[in-house]
């Protein structure tokens, strides 16, 4: 599901007629509901590029791991790559207001049924995962946006939380273990007063002290006071809302003159390496979700197989809710995740989403 026109009509003048706020695109969701079309090398650019691995596995040695795992007869511990292995983190927060569906995954309770991602220790995880796969892709950086020591930042579905800890407020005990580049942007943005926003209330309890974490509906009317933000911030949060243009006017609204606004998504349609309209104001770069460690990149690589571990973790979570919404049976859904997670694993797929 892409969403159209995101930003059409949406005004970034105050009454003087002067810009209120600037906007930021990572990725390429504001294309409308057409059909998606696969990326162009030309539309990356040159560190972006996803370029096939020739040393990857080649078609020709594929086993048979197009059949799911109880019908493939190959053990599982060979059947997953070893290095996709990862414990839990151990760092999940357990909302007391969450509801249990039937398939044993957690949701929100606040606004029971909005969202139909789960809430609990393993979607949790995912999210985690996620981020360190999106820091991959954006090459160690949080934002592309070219801020400059903003005083007040908002991130929107923040989920557990990671995003704003890391934009400014970490601990030291967090510092000493970050890369160089966390180091440098909590030095940055000691200052910054950063509020996170979600239904679920999965974030840490005891954030320091410019940090604030509400549970919060970004479709609602905001009230944050009067006093605007330097920068907003949203990612991936096309499962989230009904109505994402609203969702930008309100951004624009309560935007600082000057300020930013960077939203990074992409589409649900897969599409194949083998195989623009503008906006006024806006910038976007197109970069491409690798799925499994097919890239020549060392980076891209490794993004790949963290995202393709995540989604073969989670994909039942993922789906489950609107899989059953649209009808389907439990061992439907299950039969699906199955053959989800082998073509995760089929080397002859050389997978992204567009972002």
């Amino acid at each position: 599901m892409s969403h159209s026109n995101q930003l059409i009509n949406v005004t970034s003048e105050d009454n003087s007629g002067q810009g209120v706020g600037q906007r930021f695109f990572v990725g390429g969701a504001a294309h409308g509901l057409e059909k998606m079309k696969p990326f162009e090398p030309g539309d990356f650019l040159p560190e972006d590029y996803p370029e096939i691995d020739p040393q990857y596995l080649s078609p020709d040695i594929v086993s048979p791991v197009a059949l799911p795992p109880s019908q493939s007869g190959i053990p599982q511990e060979a059947w997953l790559p070893a290095e996709w292995y990862r414990e839990s983190s151990g760092s999940s927060v357990v909302e007391p207001d969450s509801v249990t569906e039937d398939n044993g995954r957690t949701y929100h309770g606040y606004k029971e049924g909005k969202y139909f991602l789960p809430n609990d220790a393993a979607e949790q995880d995912r999210l985690d995962l996620h981020h360190y796969s999106s820091r991959l892709m954006l090459q160690g950086r949080l934002y592309l946006a070219p801020i400059q020591s903003p005083k007040r930042v908002l991130d929107l579905a923040t989920g557990t939380g990671i995003w704003p800890m890391e934009f400014g407020v970490l601990l030291s005990i967090l510092i000493m273990c970050a890369t160089a580049l966390i180091v440098a942007i909590a030095q940055e943005h000691p200052e910054c007063q950063v509020i996170g926003t979600d239904l679920s209330k999965i974030q840490p309890e005891h954030p320091p002290a410019n940090l604030q974490f509400l549970r919060d509906d970004a479709e609602e009317p905001w009230e944050f006071g009067p006093e605007r933000f330097d920068f907003i911030h949203a990612r991936y949060v096309c499962t989230c809302f009904d109505n994402p243009k609203a969702v930008m006017q309100q951004a624009f609204e309560n935007l600082s003159p000057g300020g930013w606004v960077e939203y990074c998504d992409s589409t649900v349609d897969v599409l194949s390496m083998d195989g623009s309209s503008q906006v006024v104001d806006v910038v976007e770069r197109k970069m491409a979700g690798v799925v499994g460690p097919w890239c020549k990149s060392a980076r891209l690589k490794q993004m790949g197989r963290v995202t393709a571990r995540s989604f073969y973790d989670n994909v039942t979570g993922m789906s489950y809710k609107l899989f059953r919404n649209a009808g389907f049976a439990p061992e439907q859904i299950e039969e699906f995740a199955a053959r989800f997670r082998a073509d995760l694993l089929n080397p002859a797929i050389h997978a992204y989403f567009p972002v």
